[in-house]
């Protein structure tokens, strides 16, 4: 650089190494040291002369360094535009092109498009920076105060120090949660938790904007969400996680203009998700979302680290491939015995005094308690899928048939017929739910699935049909259907084609 010397008015031009070297003799505390300064000087050590600034000698000429104890580190990181940016407090820090630990400012005093990027986010109220993430042309920043797009100022140019700025894009306020690109969007946490939004680029505004995710369900997220996953194969689902422990799915096709929130309820006893990850499946052929879950067992805290097993899959349509039966996979913090016939299962000592749902050879086989970290099973079975009961249940919304004087709404009517399209599904009851309290337990009649033609010594088979039940319900106001699959056995509810009377008086 270069300094006035103050008397003459000369302005000086200095030129070094960059760095100086010093070694520390002695220590005092963390503020006070004795050090003996060096260089690299005729290729080897050498100590400075008295005098030199550094030697005893104060200055002025001194900067704190931008990330330290005192100033602060980094709160956030991530690759775009072929640097590496770092963004802490309202400051970005982007490294020299394809060389991630070179933060150089300039070359020789000379400041080039290739040079390291120091910004100041500009805003007229305090926005620390909470996280980055790169969208096409765009840095977007996320800061508690609203959402900021970093860019080259002109597009003949590469981004460099000279060529860069920030614009406001959306003022919807973000948490600290690491966003999550999917497709052409980017989906991250509005600052109080309770709202998923997607952002996307807009033409007609030549800006960036956020929709709301969480407006048709926004109950299902009101203790807000604290960490975020995306799994895309073998369905596209963002997995959200709840500072109440509770665990979501966001299922998202943009293509196919799909969204739908779904609960996950976790099996056992004061089961609560702290965090969520998905990693590629071992064999390629999906994604597996990984949890760590905090659990009472056995009057003890513990914490589990489990992941959720890919769907069971039938058979093609020319009877082709498909999974057998006994690897239906649908309980919670389970383990899977393999091996000659047994009666007695062990190794299930991280589930001492809980009682599980068991999977023998593709059959429901009666709930035991583990003791001792095994169960004995009525007879031997050489496949037994092992776990904590994890029901999945469903109700529909207020059905509307219509009525001879129009809307069936608020009408009382009665289902007494009910057609259900299943595929890859066995067991499972159907009925209507409470009127009065949705969440009540409701009374439930068993789904037939088992046929003469089904042989007694074997469970009948997950199987795709239509199921016509005759319906246990009553004169209701609200016409609902209400479908529990409470077995370790997979359901997939494809249609419900209900058959009413309607009170038209």
């Amino acid at each position: 650089g270069s300094a006035f010397d103050g008397q003459t008015g000369v302005n000086w031009q200095f030129q070094d190494s960059g760095y100086g070297i010093a070694r520390i003799t002695a220590y005092t505390d963390n503020q006070h040291v004795t050090a003996t300064v060096i260089v690299d000087a005729n290729n080897g050590l050498a100590q400075y002369p008295a005098g030199v600034v550094g030697s005893g000698n104060a200055t002025k000429r001194w900067q704190l360094g931008a990330w330290s104890t005192t100033t602060e580190y980094p709160a956030s990181v991530t690759f775009w535009a072929d640097r590496l940016w770092w963004g802490g407090k309202q400051r970005l820090w982007a490294s020299v092109p394809n060389d991630f630990e070179n933060l150089s400012g300039d070359f020789f005093g000379l400041t080039q498009f290739d040079n390291a990027i120091w910004w100041q986010v500009q805003a007229e109220d305090v926005n620390d920076i909470l996280w980055l993430s790169g969208a096409g042309a765009a840095l977007i920043i996320g800061t508690p105060g609203g959402e900021f797009a970093g860019s080259a100022i002109t597009t003949t140019d590469p981004v460099g120090p000279s060529n860069f700025h920030t614009e406001r894009q959306t003022k919807r306020r973000c948490r600290s949660v690491q966003p999550l690109a999917v497709g052409e969007k980017l989906f991250y946490v509005q600052r109080a938790g309770r709202k998923l939004l997607s952002m996307g680029y807009r033409l007609e505004t030549d800006s960036f904007g956020s929709t709301d995710l969480s407006v048709l369900a926004e109950r299902m997220t009101r203790a807000g969400i604290i960490d975020m996953a995306y799994q895309a194969e073998p369905y596209s689902v963002i997995w959200c996680v709840l500072s109440s422990g509770a665990l979501l799915g966001f299922t998202y096709d943009s293509d196919q203009d799909v969204t739908g929130w779904h609960r996950h309820p976790i099996g056992g006893t004061n089961a609560v998700v702290e965090s969520v990850s998905v990693i590629p499946a071992t064999d390629g052929l999906g994604d597996e979302v990984w949890l760590i879950v905090k659990r009472t067992i056995n009057g003890q805290t513990k914490r589990y680290i489990e992941y959720i097993s890919r769907p069971w899959e039938g058979a093609d349509n020319d009877g082709s491939g498909g999974d057998p039966q006994s690897d239906a996979f649908y309980i919670d913090a389970g383990l899977t015995y393999s091996g000659a016939p047994a009666d007695t299962i062990s190794g299930l000592d991280h589930l001492e005094g809980e009682t599980v749902q068991i999977l023998a050879d593709g059959a429901v086989h009666p709930d035991r308690v583990v003791s001792s970290g095994a169960i004995t099973l009525t007879s031997e079975a050489s496949v037994a899928n092992i776990g904590l009961k994890c029901a999945a249940r469903m109700v529909s919304n207020d059905i509307e048939a219509g009525g001879q004087f129009g809307t069936s709404q608020g009408k009382a009517a009665r289902i007494y017929r009910a057609a259900v399209r299943f595929i890859d599904t066995l067991g499972g009851k159907i009925g209507m739910p409470d009127p009065d309290d949705l969440s009540r337990p409701s009374t439930l009649d068993d789904i037939e699935t088992r046929v003469p033609d089904d042989p007694m010594d074997a469970a009948p088979p997950i199987g795709t049909r239509i199921e016509d039940v005759v319906f246990p319900g009553d004169w209701v106001r609200e016409k609902r259907v209400e479908i529990l699959a409470d077995q370790p056995l997979p359901m997939t509810v494809a249609a419900i084609m209900p058959r009413m009377h309607v009170n038209d008086r």
